[in-house]
């Protein structure tokens, strides 16, 4: 990863050698950007994002997602029980566990660019369900 040609850099730099935020990775040095989401939905980087949604959405959908195949019994919610998603995406995983409990409420939130990617693959009705973040 091209990012690995910063890390001499930031162990070497007294304020980010022991630092704890995100912004001080070396990815993001590479990137010059304050998140990994910044650099993939910036102007020029769209098929980035459209990737990374992609790649979300199979891993919410696979067999092997134990979020949506038994990670947690959903089906003893109460009827009406919202689930929040936050950073949702576009929406796989609550689409995998509503298709299994209707009667459960989803929201998903996440950033209008994401949202606006899930028009193309959800239906009018699930659309319902997101939430845009600023």
């Amino acid at each position: 990863m091209k990012s690995a040609a910063f890390i001499t850099d930031a162990l070497l730099d007294p304020i980010t050698s022991h630092s704890e935020e995100t912004s001080d990775s070396p990815c993001l040095r590479l990137f010059k950007t304050k998140s990994y989401f910044d650099y993939i939905y910036a102007p020029g980087n769209e098929y980035l994002g459209v990737r990374f949604q992609a790649s979300m959405g199979h891993l919410a959908s696979s067999e092997s997602s134990t979020v949506v195949s038994g990670g947690f019994p959903w089906e003893t919610l109460s009827e009406g029980t919202r689930i929040v998603d936050v950073g949702g995406g576009i929406g796989t995983a609550c689409h995998e566990i509503m298709k299994k409990n209707p009667l459960l409420k989803f929201t998903v939130q996440d950033l209008p660019n994401v949202c606006d990617q899930a028009i193309a693959v959800r239906t009018p009705k699930f659309m319902s369900t997101f939430e845009r973040m600023h």
